[in-house]
């Protein structure tokens, strides 16, 4: 008996360690989920979630964080959304801060001021503060040659880092700018939120509305479903030249063993076979890994992204745009 009840615990710490190798950690993401709830609530949402999915955040956008750090391995879109959202949530809330020492009409000094919808000229304003708060998307290389610069010269380099910052956080400005304007961000700490959510959910709609219409919706879309169509061509590129160069191989070994005579393949397998002992699907393989592989660490591989690098100017100073 004693020995039996001295193994049980041996077998037991066992399981326990079986199980720890299968538990996977997930990030909490409770502002993601209430935006989810919120959205869900009304109809028409899909259409907004899989703008969010397929275009602000589509392809490599995924693999980097808010300052530009490459990821081993992708980002969940939940996470994206996630960081996003807290991101804006902080800029709600100092410009909230400004408005009541401001002793702004809207404000009552309560909860409700965090569910105020922001006007255009709020907007101006949160991203004036924001570029000029450097140490919030900086990182200290960047803020060491930043405290060197002479004013205007740092004046600019706000401008760039501040920019590419607001890319890598959000893949798109419309989103962006939504989310900071309405107070998404805050339904899920406030409880008075459901007396907001609704005519901010129909707002948000309307406005995602207006913004199909525009140019630069068109442009995403149509970015990202060329983005898309490549992809799946390198892939299937890849594969057969992958394919080609294996089944080579093993011919050109059948042969040399005379297990196969060459005359006796087909003319395609005497090409696989040929190419083969050539080096030549050798080097197409290694041609298409490396077209892959460029085209998977582009530094903005989305359409979101790829529209800002085709249009210098389309992020130009936002206090002039708002």
């Amino acid at each position: 008996a004693i020995s039996s009840s001295a193994e049980q615990p041996a077998a037991g710490t066992r399981v326990v360690k079986e199980v720890a190798r299968t538990l996977i950690l997930k990030e909490s993401t409770p502002l993601y989920d209430a935006l989810l709830e919120t959205l869900e609530k009304r109809g028409g949402h899909d259409e907004v979630l899989n703008y969010i999915g397929h275009v602000c955040f589509h392809g490599n956008l995924l693999l980097v964080n808010e300052i530009g750090e490459g990821l081993t391995n992708a980002m969940p879109l939940a996470c994206k959304m996630e960081r996003l959202l807290m991101v804006c949530n902080r800029r709600r809330e100092l410009h909230i801060n400004y408005l009541r020492e401001k002793y702004d009409a809207r404000c009552s000094g309560h909860a409700d001021d965090y569910l105020i919808t922001f006007g255009e000229e709020d907007m101006k304003h949160i991203y004036n503060t924001w570029r000029k708060d450097v140490p919030s998307y900086m990182q200290n290389s960047t803020l060491e040659a930043h405290a060197k610069l002479r004013p205007q010269d740092a004046q600019q380099l706000e401008k760039r880092v501040h920019s590419t910052y607001m890319f890598h956080l959000s893949g798109c400005k419309f989103l962006l700018h939504q989310l900071l304007r309405f107070p998404f961000a805050c339904c899920a700490r406030l409880p008075a939120a459901s007396s907001a959510e609704q005519p901010a959910l129909h707002d948000l709609l309307e406005a995602f509305e207006k913004h199909k219409k525009t140019t630069v919706y068109r442009n995403a879309v149509e970015e990202s479903q060329k983005k898309s169509a490549q992809h799946v061509r390198l892939s299937n590129r890849l594969w057969w030249a992958r394919y080609n160069h294996q089944k080579g191989k093993n011919l050109s070994f059948h042969v040399l063993a005379g297990r196969v005579e060459f005359n006796s393949l087909s003319f395609y397998d005497q090409q696989r076979a040929e190419d083969y002992e050539a080096g030549r699907s050798f080097r197409k393989l290694k041609n298409e890994m490396e077209e892959m592989d460029s085209a998977a660490n582009m530094k903005y591989f989305g359409a979101g992204v790829s529209t800002f690098l085709s249009s210098p100017n389309c992020w130009r100073l936002l206090d002039e745009q708002c």
